[in-house]
């Protein structure tokens, strides 16, 4: 049966649109405060995604990813929320694992200069007191030398003068 209107007074679907229309007027604000509260709890608790979210959103495709994200949230709410925006993006960056996840290629530097030892089966007590229990120790120091010039530091050669 069509949907039509007699009178003034919608009947079928057309009452049930405009109740649908109705209601996300009067929501905007609700809207308004669910995306701010998602906003909030996603840049508070970035850390706590799993390694591999953030190493994929640092890559580039990632990253053209935040950047249509953050237009669309400017085009549709305005700089406020799309300043917001921009600091999730930003503390989402800077938490990004410094080496690629286990099951990701790594490059070819970085597998050479890293040091990685089993951990002991003793905690120290900050290891206890944050419940932590690892197992492996990952060391990114790299130990180098001064420049030297090939010639004989025993005959005195000197570099300036």
């Amino acid at each position: 049966m069509p949907e039509t209107q007699v009178g003034g007074i919608q009947i079928g679907g057309a009452q049930f649109q405009g109740a649908v229309a109705q209601w996300f007027k009067q929501s905007e604000n609700l809207f308004t405060v669910v995306f701010y509260a998602v906003v909030f709890v996603w840049t508070g608790f970035v850390d706590k995604l799993p390694a591999v979210w953030r190493w994929q959103l640092s890559t580039s495709i990632g990253r053209l990813f935040f950047l249509l994200l953050l237009w669309i949230v400017l085009e549709v709410g305005g700089w406020v929320p799309a300043t917001l925006v921009a600091v999730a993006i930003c503390m989402t960056w800077a938490v990004r694992p410094l080496f690629a996840p286990q099951g990701f290629a790594e490059e070819g530097f970085a597998a050479e200069g890293v040091k990685r030892t089993a951990a002991s089966g003793h905690l120290w007590f900050v290891e206890k007191a944050l419940k932590e229990n690892p197992q492996e120790i990952v060391e990114d120091r790299v130990t180098t030398d001064a420049i030297t010039d090939g010639s004989d530091p025993a005959r005195g050669s000197r570099t300036s003068r």
